[in-house]
C-alpha cells in the first residue's frame, strides 16, 4: 500500500511543481493578473473553441474551481464565452486575442526553456507520459466495474 501513497503523492508534487513552473513563465513575460491555473486554462482552451463542461470533464476540474477562473480570464479579457443558441446553460469559450497573444509569448518562453540539462530529458518525459496514460487506463477500468 506504501507504494501507491508514494505514487499519489508524488503525482501530487508534480502537479504543484509544474504550477510553479508555468508561475516562471507568467513571469518571464510580464503577467501578473492571471494565476499558473488560469494560465493552464487558457492553454486547455487553446485556438479552437470549447465548452464549459467538456473542459470541465477532460481535465477533470471541479466545477466551481473552473467558473471561478473562467470568470476571472473573462474580466481579465483573455476569454470570451458566449451562451449557447438552443440552450442559454450552455457555455462556449474561446480565446480573445489579448488571450492568443499571452498564450504566444508563453509558447515562446516554453521553446527556449531548459528545464534539464540531462540529454536523454526529452525521452525521459516520453516515458513518464507513457507509463501515466496505462495507470489511467488501469484506473479507468477498474472504476468501470465498480
Amino acid at each position: 500500500m506504501k507504494r501507491y501513497s508514494d505514487l499519489t503523492t508524488m503525482l501530487h508534487r508534480l502537479q504543484r511543481r509544474h504550477l510553479d513552473i508555468v508561475r516562471l513563465k507568467l513571469e518571464a513575460v510580464g503577467v501578473d493578473d492571471i494565476s499558473p491555473a488560469q494560465a493552464m486554462l487558457l492553454i486547455e482552451i487553446g485556438e479552437g473553441e470549447i465548452n464549459l463542461r467538456d473542459l470541465v470533464e477532460r481535465r477533470h476540474y471541479l466545477t466551481s474551481t473552473a467558473t471561478y477562473n473562467v470568470r476571472k480570464l473573462v474580466e481579465g479579457g483573455y476569454v470570451e464565452h458566449k451562451r449557447g443558441a438552443r440552450d442559454r446553460r450552455t457555455t462556449r469559450l474561446s480565446l480573445t486575442e489579448r488571450g492568443r497573444a499571452l498564450l504566444d509569448r508563453i509558447e515562446a518562453v516554453e521553446e527556449t526553456a531548459d528545464l534539464a540539462e540531462d540529454p536523454g530529458f526529452e525521452r525521459k518525459i516520453d516515458t513518464a507520459v507513457s507509463v501515466l496514460h496505462a495507470l489511467d487506463r488501469t484506473w479507468f477500468q477498474y472504476l468501470s466495474r465498480r
